[in-house]
């Protein structure tokens, strides 16, 4: 079936026996256009050129016209759509032999070289390369109506594609934030609610200190040689002071300790508290500051904290302290009194 150019006159033979029912499309070798073929009947029923073995009247094709320079750009005709629907078997008839000497083909070139002188010049010489008649290769593959048409792929599968990439990016960026602990696939929304910074991960526990072997306390605190001296300030004043010694016979640090004062009816069989105060330790008086802190109610020793807290009695340490009581009867002053003087409250230290 010969198959001519409507574009640049280029002619193809090409088998009727492989044009499907639908026909196909050809691409032009020379220019490039692409050629709807199909089947054509004839009056007696056969497809054009199938069974006709007469060469083909060709004309000459019309002399090229330079166009201006600022003229537009031509556009190439389209042909007419073909009828019963768009061909999808496309064939390069680039892939086609080598040109072939046909009858068609030197009659064409005669009359090309008959019309040269009408056209105003020579005949381009590559107008009859154009004409010559191109014969189909061996054909050893699927049939033309057997191959598909290649499309790209669709917006729809690059858009998918897209949305995976960035949900595993998004994955990647999780698992990192978390520092790749087990919970950004074991519990993702927590894991995506820390990365964010929406939650704190839990505080590490803190280390479990060392444990060390302490030996039990022994011993205790001990208010030794405890002394009474009274004084009178005024006619209806007496004071008492009470001196003595602390030893810490333990063997912890002790510290923040508190004596109790009591002066004794040495006379009474119940032993009648004539007098009491708590003090801290550990302050010394001689009878002269003694009388003078007695003088003055907001004197520190009468304070519920003088600083006793601030005592610290090592392992065997001992410590003086003074104690005054005032404000006394001086009628007591007449009475045996026994002074007694014991350990309140103390605080011990362990180590550590």
């Amino acid at each position: 079936m010969i198959i001519q150019c409507d574009s640049c006159q280029a002619t193809y033979d090409f088998p009727a026996d492989r044009i499907p029912p639908g026909g196909l499309k050809a691409k032009c070798a020379e220019c490039g256009k692409v050629l709807n073929v199909r089947h054509e009947a004839t009056p007696a029923g056969r497809a054009r050129g199938a069974a006709s073995t007469e060469p083909k009247a060709i004309t000459a094709p019309p002399p090229k016209v330079q166009a201006p320079i600022d003229a537009p750009p031509l556009r190439p005709t389209p042909s007419n759509p073909p009828t019963g629907g768009q061909p999808s078997v496309i064939v390069d008839m680039g892939q086609l032999n080598d040109p072939v000497e046909t009858a068609a083909a030197e009659q064409a070139a005669a009359q090309q070289a008959a019309f040269a002188p009408l056209a105003g010049g020579a005949v381009d010489p590559s107008a009859a390369e154009r004409h010559r008649v191109r014969s189909m290769p061996a054909f050893d593959g699927p049939e033309p109506s057997e191959i598909q048409e290649i499309k790209p792929p669709s917006m729809a599968k690059w858009a998918v594609l897209a949305v995976v990439l960035a949900l595993a990016g998004f994955v990647v960026w999780v698992a990192m934030a978390n520092g790749w602990d087990p919970i950004w696939y074991q519990d993702p929304v927590t894991a995506t609610k820390r990365a964010m910074g929406f939650e704190q991960p839990p505080a590490p526990p803190p280390e479990p200190k060392p444990v060390v072997e302490v030996a039990p306390m022994t011993g205790d605190l001990e208010v030794r040689a405890v002394e009474m001296t009274t004084l009178k300030l005024g006619r209806k004043n007496l004071i008492a002071i009470l001196r003595g010694e602390v030893v810490n016979d333990s063997n912890r640090l002790r510290h923040s300790i508190v004596f109790d004062a009591d002066l004794i009816d040495a006379e009474s069989a119940t032993g009648l508290s004539l007098a009491t105060r708590k003090a801290d330790c550990c302050v010394m008086f001689d009878d002269a500051e003694a009388k003078a802190a007695a003088r003055r109610a907001d004197h520190p020793h009468f304070s519920e904290k003088s600083g006793g807290e601030n005592v610290r009695l090592a392992p065997g340490e001992s410590r003086r302290f003074t104690i005054v009581l005032r404000d006394l009867d001086p009628a007591l002053d007449k009475k045996p009194i026994a002074p007694e003087v014991k350990i309140r409250f103390a605080e011990v230290e362990h180590p550590q």
